[in-house]
């Protein structure tokens, strides 16, 4: 079902949502990483290292198999 887009000053502020299927593996993986993540005040850096993580995890994955 599509969502509705944001209007007036919530289209200035929302940014576009992803559908749940479009979510990947290291999506998930990476929300994981973000759970034990030590909250500080540079949340873009804390995804940065959540995504480095996830890739990092899938790699060791493929290493191992």
């Amino acid at each position: 079902m599509a969502r509705k887009k944001p209007e007036g000053v919530e289209a200035l502020v929302a940014e576009e949502g992803i559908a749940f299927d479009d979510l990947t593996a290291v999506d998930f993986i990476a929300c994981f990483c973000m759970v034990n993540s030590i909250c500080n005040d540079d949340v873009d850096r804390e995804a940065e290292l959540a995504y480095d993580r996830a890739y990092a995890m899938l790699r060791e994955r493929k290493r191992r198999s």
